[in-house]
């Protein structure tokens, strides 16, 4: 099992009332500030391909609450997306960062959309990695979902520990994840902060209520006003075999379905891209899958985010 990230990052801890946010840095103090939001049930070890690749940035990639080594959090609290908007800032203060540059893959894409919208004077540049901001959830549609989440929360401190008897097997376990397959080599980097050893075998340890869905969300109205008042610079890399294979219904018109010829993406999503292509956000996309800027396209992602960033 490895022990040691394959980059030349330093760990680093914030400590926020008592709760403890663990991470990666890269670069150099002198470097572009930018801090990096990984996915769901991943952790920063998914910036240790893209990071050591920009240059003249520091970088930072914390494992956000109740994944990698961080904290999670207690009781029957749930992870909205927008709960760690605050910590985001904290740890920028810390770091003495009046202005930084925002990287979010998958649902650290969608913290970062809100991130933006809250301090837009603080973000100079917005990176969205296969995703752009949360997925809306209609008003009426709110007690339901609250339904659920305290059920599935209710399910989860109740489910027997998983575990797999082998690190092989915990490894190609993590590679069929339905919810965005990954190459053998990014399921080995995550296990260098999301695997852990026990008697009884291999445990992926990110906190089981991160699989409920949060108490309450955002409407479409809501989301559609905290991307109005993003001023930052905005790149969107998206992934041929991402996250809008996972959407639907038919997509069938405007520039999006050219773009994405003509694939299936959710029409929530639609009116988000060109609610962002109307604040003049660049898009690219890349012949890859939903971790994009860990596998075949690593090189490729960054050289765009570097020339972004720079240009």
């Amino acid at each position: 099992m490895p022990t040691k990230h394959p980059s030349s990052s330093t760990d680093v801890d914030f400590v926020f009332n008592d709760f403890r946010y663990s991470g990666q840095l890269w670069g150099k103090q002198h470097g572009l500030p930018v801090i990096a939001l990984h996915g769901w049930l991943d952790n920063s070890a998914s910036f240790d391909v893209l990071a050591p690749r920009l240059s003249d940035v520091h970088l930072l990639a914390p494992d956000l609450a109740g994944q990698g080594q961080s904290d999670r959090y207690g009781g029957l609290s749930d992870y909205p997306v927008w709960s760690e908007i605050t910590a985001v800032f904290e740890m920028a203060d810390h770091m003495g960062w009046d202005e930084f540059a925002l990287i979010g893959h998958s649902r650290g894409a969608m913290m970062s959309v809100l991130a933006a919208s809250v301090f837009p004077e603080r973000v100079s540049h917005l990176i969205l990695l296969d995703a752009l901001g949360p997925f809306p959830v209609a008003p009426d549609q709110l007690p339901e979902r609250m339904q659920k989440s305290i059920g599935e929360i209710k399910r989860r401190l109740k489910r027997k520990l998983s575990c797999y008897k082998t690190y092989e097997e915990a490894i190609y376990a993590r590679c069929q994840s339905e919810f965005g397959k990954l190459k053998e080599p990014t399921a080995e980097l995550l296990a260098t902060r999301g695997l852990t050893k026990l008697s009884q075998g291999y445990h992926w340890h990110g906190d089981g209520k991160l699989w409920a869905p949060s108490m309450a969300a955002l409407s479409n109205e809501q989301i559609g006003v905290c991307i109005d008042k993003i001023t930052a610079k905005i790149f969107i890399a998206l992934a041929t075999k991402g996250l809008k294979d996972k959407c639907n219904p038919d997509l069938d018109d405007g520039e999006f379905a050219q773009l994405l010829n003509d694939s299936k993406i959710d029409m929530d999503y639609i009116q988000q891209f060109k609610q962002l292509s109307g604040k003049g956000a660049l898009c690219k996309e890349f012949d890859d899958g939903h971790y994009l800027h860990m596998e075949a396209s690593a090189d490729e992602v960054a050289k765009s985010i570097q020339d972004f960033l720079f240009s």
